[in-house]
């Protein structure tokens, strides 16, 4: 697998609840990989038995250390969230809810973390993937910049 984290964001959203503001937890993915890259499998992140995504992404000569860094910040979110709300890809594919053909994808969730799967010669090459959780009650979201401009 070819994956490369370029770049990586996370910040919050603020939204007013009855008795107190809730945090909402945002994360853009910059990820380039080649077309039959299609197991962007973001919920493997377990350290010492990392999936295919963050293996590769770690394992990157030029961005190793972003995706390094954002890996951390991930699991940080995903131990504060109470539930990942959104999953955004490129608005040119389509979410299936099983056997993708062509510019359609599956999304599973494990542990708030998505795993998106994609067709082998129509997966994208570069992408932003956004993610959004709302967090626990008393958790404050995180921030942070690495790499690329969005």
């Amino acid at each position: 697998m070819t994956f490369s984290l370029q770049g990586f964001k996370a910040y919050p959203i603020r939204t007013d609840g009855a008795t107190r503001q809730h945090a909402v937890q945002v994360a853009l993915l910059k990820i380039v990989s080649a077309n039959t890259d299609v197991a962007l499998d973001i919920a493997s992140d377990t350290s010492g038995s990392l999936g295919t995504f963050w293996t590769a992404a770690t394992g990157d000569s030029t961005y190793g250390q972003l995706a390094t860094d954002a890996l951390g910040v991930v699991q940080t979110i995903q131990n504060i969230a109470a539930q990942l709300i959104e999953v955004s890809v490129p608005a040119s594919y389509t979410k299936v809810v099983s056997s993708p053909t062509g510019a359609e994808y599956t999304v599973g969730v494990t542990n708030n973390l998505p795993t998106i799967t994609y067709v082998s010669g129509s997966a994208p090459t570069t992408q932003i993937v956004r993610l959004e959780w709302v967090l626990q009650d008393t958790k404050d979201a995180l921030v942070a910049d690495y790499g690329a401009a969005f």
